[in-house]
């Protein structure tokens, strides 16, 4: 089963999206609506896949995530 990291500042969309990718067979190790909230799943869960929305809470951008992850996994990334 591939597991997915959601990084989406808004929790309608994340919500919805956690259903169907669950619904879908799919792990979600997470939801973080910040750059900060997503590299801490990131290393903690070390998921296969990321959905990360370009625009994140508190300014933040999901292309800021890769580069400040501890281990640089070879980890997908979908930017919506």
């Amino acid at each position: 089963m591939l597991k997915v990291l959601i990084a989406e500042d808004s929790l309608i969309l994340a919500d919805m999206l956690e259903d169907f990718l669950v619904s879908e067979g799919y792990e979600v190790c997470g939801l973080a609506r910040t750059v900060e909230e997503a590299v801490l799943l990131a290393d903690l869960h070390k998921p296969d896949l990321a959905v990360l929305d370009y625009r994140l809470a508190q300014r933040g951008f999901g292309s800021e995530i890769r580069p400040l992850l501890k281990d640089k996994v070879t980890m997908g990334i979908l930017y919506v």
